[in-house]
C-alpha cells in the first residue's frame, strides 16, 4: 500500500477523525464514509487508509453503544428470512434444504440442521457457520 502523505493529510484536514462520543459525531463520520464509498472512481491507497481509520472509529463506538441480540440457530434463520423477504421455499430452491418438509422440520425446531445444512446456510447468507448451529448443540460441546 502506497499512502501519499500529502493526500492523507488533506483528508485528515477535511474531516479530522476523532473518537466518537455522540450520535451526531457518529452520523457525521458515517456520512464521510458514505461519501468516500459513493465515489465513482476507485479509492487510492490514502483514501483506503483513511476509510479504514473512520470505519474503526465507528466500529469502536458500536461495540460500546450497540447491543447486538444474541441470536443463533433456527431463530437466526427466521430473522434472516423475514428481513430479506424470503420464504422457507426460497431455501429449498437454493438447495439449502432438499425438500419443503425438511425445511419445515428444521424451521419448526422438530429437527436440528445437519452439518451440510449449516454449511449451505452459511454460504447462502454469507455468515459464519457457527451462527446456524442450535444453542443446545453448542452448549453440550462446552
Amino acid at each position: 500500500m502506497e499512502v501519499s502523505k500529502d493526500q492523507y493529510v488533506r483528508l485528515l484536514e477535511r474531516f479530522p477523525p476523532r473518537v466518537i462520543r455522540t450520535k451526531a459525531q457518529l452520523a457525521a463520520t458515517e456520512h464521510e464514509i458514505e461519501s468516500l464509498l459513493a465515489r465513482k472512481s476507485r479509492l487510492d491507497d490514502s483514501e483506503r487508509a483513511y476509510l479504514d481509520l473512520l470505519s474503526k472509529l465507528v466500529e469502536d463506538w458500536e461495540e460500546e453503544h450497540v447491543q447486538m441480540p444474541s441470536i443463533s440457530g433456527v431463530d437466526l434463520i427466521k430473522v434472516l428470512l423475514e428481513d430479506r423477504g424470503l420464504s422457507q421455499r426460497d431455501l429449498v430452491r437454493a438447495d439449502v434444504f432438499a425438500t419443503d418438509s425438511v425445511a419445515s422440520e428444521v424451521l419448526s425446531g422438530r429437527r436440528n440442521p445437519t452439518v451440510a445444512h449449516v454449511a449451505r446456510l452459511a454460504e447462502y447468507f454469507s455468515l459464519p457457520a457457527d451462527l446456524f448451529i442450535p444453542r443446545e448443540v453448542t452448549a453440550h460441546r462446552a
